[in-house]
């Protein structure tokens, strides 16, 4: 802690705190552990309709999960229109995109929630 300035942030071997001779002024601190996330290719296919891509953003914002890439298409040709988004999720462990995948599948309208395998 500075004196009338607040905090100063200093690397452990930094110059300036190794010298310093007020020890009750320092105060040890960590910015975490970064999150080690995966690349998974995701598609899912299902009828269009209002909301739909909100919805599937939505649900994977809720799963803490960040979409690397999103490409959306959308079959105006078929009587029912057919949605097919091709994503690639940031995932933490199988569990979140098994979990992830799940939920998708729930959604109005969505027939197929699945993983693309490379190749």
């Amino acid at each position: 802690m500075t004196r009338g300035r607040g905090a100063t942030i200093h690397r452990s071997d930094c110059p300036n705190i190794l010298r310093i001779q007020e020890r009750e002024r320092l105060i040890r601190v960590a910015w975490g552990k970064p999150k080690d996330t995966y690349p998974v290719a995701v598609r899912i296919t299902a009828y269009d309709r209002d909301g739909l891509m909100r919805d599937v953003s939505n649900l994977v914002s809720d799963e803490d999960i960040n979409m690397g890439q999103v490409k959306a298409d959308v079959d105006h040709d078929h009587k029912m229109q057919l949605a097919v988004f091709d994503l690639i999720l940031e995932v933490h462990d199988v569990d979140q995109l098994t979990r992830v995948l799940t939920r998708l599948e729930a959604l109005p309208n969505v027939m197929e929630a699945h993983r693309v395998r490379p190749g």
